[in-house]
């Protein structure tokens, strides 16, 4: 009845894996690699931690997104 179907839960999880990857991995990189004072450490390591939380909840939900599309999308091709 629904011929294709939406992509929305696909897109959406790539954009969420790629958000993921920037919070979890470059930002804290780049956090790292700069020049930042002693007294502001504690906030800087806590920006890191925080970051790579988010990341991995975005990377987690965007992989759950896009196995609920794709699993959904297996049923449906098999059905008919």
């Amino acid at each position: 009845m629904r011929s294709g179907g939406s992509s929305r839960p696909l897109v959406t999880g790539v954009v969420f894996i790629a958000v993921g990857i920037v919070l979890g991995v470059a930002y804290p990189y780049l956090i790292l690699d700069s020049n930042v004072e002693k007294f502001l450490a504690i906030v800087r390591y806590t920006l890191i931690a925080v970051s790579i939380i988010v990341g991995a909840l975005f990377i987690s939900t965007g992989s759950i997104l896009i196995y609920g599309w794709l699993k959904f999308h297996a049923k449906g091709s098999g059905e008919e």
